[in-house]
């Protein structure tokens, strides 16, 4: 059974039993990067929102050998855990005075988002864009977020400067820096004076936007001195000391080694690295510097 195939059976067997109580919908749904993916929608006439549940990993269930019936139950069973569970109730969503505190700012790549940026509020920062979303809802069963676009801020009657202010400061306590020997003991033996650094949030979602923060920057910069940045995902990034690194140009092909092999193409954040100077205060590309550039 291809995955079309897959798709239409999912489709009518949650149907058939759903028993006509619910209106069962595949629907595209274009994310990060222009991630395309399809999800099976099972929706109710008492409730305004219902559970996305993406049909990607349950075709790898069925292609690993576990049966369609299973998959039948599991996505029920999926929407049932959570269906009414939102925190936030969704016609209070795009009310500016009940979800001001839920704004949080996050990081992807400029080129691979260009179609959706002229529709949302965004900032760019070297080749990289900071767009804009509310967190609806963090449980242990995954985060729900809801992008920002143009016309929110405008009936909120918000700058998208106001909305990058507010955004810092709703996030400026969920910033976690974590040591990367600490997490990798024994696929990285630590190396004496060779400090790197895993910066994330406290969710592990979209915290690559946390480097960005204002007291997270100076807390690495007292930390590493100026440091370079290693794009690992939307996620997450890893730093390390600039006097560490003699060869820039192997940080770069290490980066693009761990982006083509590991990295899923939603989570993309960038091919490129970063550096961080104290005596700048801004981030910028690596580039190869002319011995006459003043660099302080």
């Amino acid at each position: 059974m291809n995955y079309e195939e897959f798709i239409e059976y999912v489709k009518n067997a949650v149907d058939e039993a759903c028993a006509g109580e619910h209106k069962v919908q595949i629907r595209k749904v274009v994310k990060n990067n222009g991630c395309e993916y399809r999800a099976v929608m099972i929706i109710r006439e008492d409730e305004h929102a219902v559970p996305t549940i993406y049909l990607e990993e349950f075709y790898d269930k069925y292609q690993m050998g576990v049966s369609l019936d299973v998959i039948v139950s599991e996505i029920i069973d999926r929407d049932i855990r959570f269906s009414g569970t939102l925190d936030l109730p969704i016609e209070e969503i795009f009310m500016f005075d009940k979800i001001r505190d839920r704004i949080r700012c996050r990081i992807v790549n400029a080129e691979t988002n260009s179609e959706i940026l002229p529709e949302i509020p965004h900032r760019i920062e070297q080749d990289l864009a900071i767009e804009y979303y509310i967190l609806v809802d963090s449980s242990k069963y995954g985060v729900s977020t809801a992008l920002i676009y143009n016309d929110n801020i405008e009936r909120w009657n918000v700058t998208e400067e106001e909305l990058f202010e507010i955004a810092l400061q709703n996030m400026k306590d969920e910033a976690s820096i974590l040591d990367i020997y600490d997490i990798f003991s024994e696929e990285l033996p630590e190396t004496p004076g060779f400090a790197m650094y895993i910066v994330t949030n406290q969710r592990k979602i979209f915290g690559a936007m946390t480097i960005f923060l204002p007291d997270v920057l100076e807390k690495i910069l007292d930390m590493l001195g100026d440091f370079y940045i290693l794009p690992s995902s939307v996620h997450e990034v890893i730093v390390l000391a600039a006097e560490n690194v003699d060869d820039e140009g192997y940080l770069l092909d290490m980066v693009w080694d761990v982006n083509s092999k590991h990295v899923a193409a939603e989570e993309f954040l960038s091919n490129n690295v970063y550096r961080y100077r104290k005596c700048r205060k801004s981030l910028e590309l690596i580039k190869k510097i002319k011995s006459s550039e003043v660099l302080c």
